[in-house]
């Protein structure tokens, strides 16, 4: 079984992740890194200067079993499109089972659609709260942590008492990228997820159910709000986000 996570950053494929990967590994599937804690992870992730420039010189090399390694391997640059259609075939054309996640950084796509009608299962997971969701991946990418343990803990307190400033330029081009998500038209086969309705999940049952799963036992991660209210008191200019939010949804309707 092969699956697609399509999602923006944020939105609890993390844990989205590590939950398909014990649940194929729980149903007796051979499965790539199956010592690793979410598969395959991201197998199309790219560095800031190959997304602007469109081009790269690194491709998928050895697979262990904890993660995707990348070589360069190109002498000259290849298109990213062509580099992601590269990585596409090679697993799609692989004997096991896998779950990787993507984040499209281009309007179109060149795998969207066919892991709709090429894999087992393509999911996408959507956020209808587009304030909180850039605002919370703005002051991520500003404090440089992403997952959960004591460094979040302390600059959650650290930041409660004194609040970071977010750069309006930034919010702004992230904001404008999640706009354009929401408005991705979904074929029939990729299964559309709401946010707020799958960290509700409770237990592997719950999980099969709520994806349309074959009923497998597996230990189920429950998904976590990271932040959750504590980020408002954690930002100076939360009002010239909301002002800036509120022209950009203008511009776009």
């Amino acid at each position: 079984m092969k699956i697609a996570i399509n999602s923006l950053p944020r939105a609890g494929t993390k844990i989205l992740q590590a939950n398909f990967h014990r649940y194929l590994k729980a149903a007796k599937y051979d499965v790539l890194c199956p010592l690793g804690e979410e598969s395959i992870v991201e197998p199309f992730l790219f560095s800031n200067v190959e997304h602007d420039l469109q081009v790269t010189r690194t491709t998928i090399g050895v697979i262990d079993d904890y993660k995707v390694n990348f070589v360069k391997t190109y002498k000259s640059p290849k298109p990213l499109n062509s580099e992601i259609q590269n990585r596409f075939e090679l697993l799609v054309n692989m004997p096991q089972s896998w779950v990787y996640k993507i984040s499209p950084w281009v309007k179109f796509d060149p795998i969207l659609y066919e892991s709709a009608s090429r894999l087992d299962k393509s999911v996408a997971i959507i956020r209808h709260d587009v304030f909180d969701h850039a605002f919370s991946y703005t002051f991520a990418r500003a404090i440089k942590i992403w997952q959960p343990g004591e460094k979040m803990n302390e600059a959650l307190k650290m930041y409660a008492s004194d609040p970071i400033k977010l750069d309006l330029n930034e919010f702004e081009w992230i904001y404008k990228w999640f706009l354009r998500w929401n408005k991705i038209k979904w074929v029939q086969n990729i299964q559309v997820v709401d946010f707020h309705e799958m960290v509700k999940i409770n237990g592997s049952k719950e999980f099969c159910d709520f994806f349309n799963l074959p009923p497998v036992e597996f230990d189920f991660k429950r998904f976590k709000i990271e932040f959750g209210d504590n980020k408002r008191k954690m930002i100076s200019n939360l009002k010239d986000l909301r002002t800036l939010a509120r022209r950009l949804d203008n511009d776009n309707q």
